[in-house]
């Protein structure tokens, strides 16, 4: 037995003739510095855990089982290699790399890495300088995943099947029961067959008349058929059938080929269709010339025949009972043929004792039109009556009553809900019929609160419903300038009462008057407005009120709601304003004025709502107040400006009528303005 410690010097061997025995844990190392080691441990080893002599430092290893048997290089990006004599010639076979910690399995060119399991070879790696090949067993299939087996008959070293999911390239990806290509899911087959991308399928590029086929399984020919076609040509299109008769072209035409072949034949058209003649006045919709029907509009509010400007022959019913909601759009075209048009039933689709409605003799839709209603009175005296109707809202009436044997003993026509008639505002009627308001009325309206106002610098009452001029009433011609066109507002004007009340986002709709001495004040004035509030803090009705730099009167609600109006001195930095501290209700009509005695006091500030004094509180910035002083600001409506000419403080919900004057208005002046703007609004 040798002793503890057995150092073999350099130029020395050691021989034995018999076998040498290391027991366990005994340390056997090489080189100098001991940088190769070797130990048969019999404890086992934890993982990542040093061993003094063979793992040092930091390890990362695996636990290893006792009597394991350890090599290790200990020298700082040492490897390890291990050769074979291939030949004469030295050949390395294993290598792993100390300075990366990568391990390889080499070959020499020409040769190839294999694998044995149970001392057969299962396969083998090779590389011929421009492919690397893995090939298998001959016969044997490849499997990736053990969750399944084949059910294709996979039989080859080339064949390959996936027990999983497959994706390819971040892109395709193949789940067992669908195949996607593209990462939105843009095409995919087998389990659900969908296609979002109209360019993930497309035809060979370069030559016209190329396509693909779309096939189907015919259980009568127990075979494949072609149902569809996509071309590739100069206007690319789609053909389906296999005689290729029905074409629908990219330029948005189709060509249905023989269509009617039966005279059953029916083409339907859904929600919204539209059935139209040809591109030129000349062209025609020919429907048929005889006493048949032969386009028939279903009960839809929506189903149109349009013909454009083109002429229509034959002749069009609705069915036999009744076309409720169906629209039959001429669009300045001309009618001609046998009963021009002929309606059984009823036009509205009430039981109203329609019978027929003819467009007798009449080429075009012009201003000699005429349009005839046979009512067929019956034997009793019930009423009869022709009813006009818009989103379903009764508007007008033509009532015949019967006389009990076929007669008429009383006839009247009535307008049953506001109606505009002729041009705008010619004529308005109310709900019992009666004339509610017209031009000429209104204008005996707005000349009274002119008088009531005095010398009035402007006065908007809102005539117009659109354009983006809001025409002053006054001589003075202070027409208003939207920042959108009235029709294109969130809220387009709509008829409150008699009047166009107008609707302001509290975002970016307002609009202004250019700057003008009328405008601007020094001394009494009164200023109000109509206001029916979504949203109150913060909303500037009107004034000229640049923050800042050109402050002059402002009529505004604070951020708490409360009606406000302020005059300011700019000369001495000095503001007199009062506000009624109640929350102005949002959601109804209020008319808000300010009237101003011209003085240097709060108190002669007067807010009033709905033609009462309310104001409570005084609202002043610094001393010393004047006079206001013409700043050159803009009147501006709806907002007022922050300083730097930029809009804030939008004002949100409806107005009607601002209104300003040089004139301390009395408390019944006010309350006189009041009534009159309540019978115009229908307050």
């Amino acid at each position: 037995m040798l002793g503890s410690s057995i150092q073999i010097a350099s130029g020395n061997t050691l021989t034995s003739t018999a076998a040498i025995d290391i027991k366990d844990n005994i340390l056997f190392t090489l080189g100098d510095d001991a940088d190769g080691a070797m130990v048969l441990n019999s404890a086992g080893l934890a993982a990542d855990t040093a061993l003094t002599g063979v793992l040092t430092a930091t390890v990362e290893a695996q636990a290893v089982a006792a009597d394991s048997l350890l090599i290790a290089n200990n020298t700082s990006n040492g490897d390890l290699a291990l050769y074979i004599n291939k030949g004469t010639n030295s050949q390395q076979v294993f290598w792993a790399d100390g300075s990366t910690g990568n391990t390889a399995i080499l070959a020499a060119s020409g040769q190839s890495v294999d694998m044995y399991i149970g001392g057969s070879k299962i396969f083998d790696l090779t590389n011929d300088g421009t492919k690397s090949t893995l090939m298998g067993l001959s016969g044997d299939y490849w499997r990736i995943g053990d969750a399944a087996t084949t059910n294709h008959s996979l039989n080859s070293e080339d064949d390959l099947m996936v027990t999983g999911e497959l994706e390819v390239d971040g892109d395709a990806m193949f789940d067992g029961t669908t195949i996607t290509f593209g990462v939105s899911s843009n095409v995919a087959i087998l389990g659900g067959i969908t296609m979002a991308d109209t360019k993930a399928i497309k035809t060979p590029s370069g030559g016209t008349g190329d396509y693909f086929l779309l096939q189907a399984y015919d259980e009568d020919l127990t075979g494949l058929v072609e149902v569809a076609r996509v071309f590739s040509a100069n206007n690319p299109y789609i053909a389906f059938g296999g005689s290729q008769q029905f074409k629908y072209y990219n330029s948005g035409t189709a060509l249905f080929g023989s269509l009617v072949t039966s005279d059953s034949a029916t083409i339907e058209i859904g929600n919204a269709g539209v059935i139209k003649s040809g591109g030129t006045a000349a062209d025609t919709l020919l429907i048929a010339a005889d006493d048949t029907t032969f386009i028939t509009l279903t009960s839809n509010a929506t189903d149109t025949l349009d013909i454009g400007a083109h002429s229509l022959s034959g002749k069009l019913t609705a069915g036999a009972n009744e076309i409720e909601g169906s629209n039959f759009d001429i669009n300045g075209g001309s009618l001609a043929g046998v009963s021009t048009i002929g309606v059984t039933g009823n036009i509205t689709g009430e039981n109203q004792g329609i019978s027929l409605v003819n467009f007798d003799g009449i080429s075009a839709w012009g201003n000699t039109a005429e349009m005839a209603f046979d009512i067929a009175v019956s034997s009793g005296s019930a009423t009869h009556d022709i009813i006009l109707k818009i989103d379903a809202n009764e508007i007008f009436k033509v009532r015949a009553t019967g006389d009990g044997s076929g007669g008429v003993t009383g006839l009247k026509a009535m307008f049953t809900e506001n109606v505009e008639v002729a041009n705008a505002k010619n004529i308005l009627f109310g709900a019992s019929g009666t004339i509610r308001a017209c031009d000429s009325i209104n204008a005996i309206a707005y000349t009274q609160i002119l008088e009531i106002l005095g010398d009035c610098s402007m006065f908007l009452p809102f005539s117009e419903a659109t354009g983006s001029t809001v025409t002053d009433w006054t001589a003075n011609g202070l027409d208003a300038t939207t920042s959108e066109t009235l029709q294109t507002l969130d809220t387009p004007p709509a008829f409150v009462g008699s009047q166009y009340a107008y609707g302001f986002n509290g975002t970016d709709e307002e609009m202004d008057v250019a700057d003008n001495a009328l405008s601007s004040t020094a001394g009494a004035m009164s200023a109000g407005a109509w206001v029916n509030m979504t949203d109150s803090t913060n909303s500037t009705l009107f004034g000229v009120w640049d923050i800042n730099s050109k402050r002059e009167w402002r009529l505004y609600l604070d951020a708490s709601d409360y009606p406000t109006f302020a005059v300011y001195d700019e000369g001495n930095a000095a503001q007199l304003g009062r506000q009624d501290q109640t929350v102005l209700s949002e959601g109804a009509w209020k008319f808000v004025v300010a009237t101003f005695d011209g003085g240097t006091a709060a108190g002669g500030i007067t807010v009033y709502i709905d033609g009462i004094a309310l104001d409570d509180a005084d609202v002043l910035v610094g001393s010393g107040y004047a006079d206001q002083v013409d700043s050159g600001a803009a009147l501006d409506i709806g907002f007022n400006e922050d300083g730097a000419s930029a809009p804030e403080n939008y004002f949100d919900g409806l107005v009607w009528a601002p209104w300003m004057t040089k004139k301390e208005l009395s408390a019944d002046e006010v309350w006189n303005l009041y009534k009159i703007g309540k019978g115009l609004l229908d307050q």
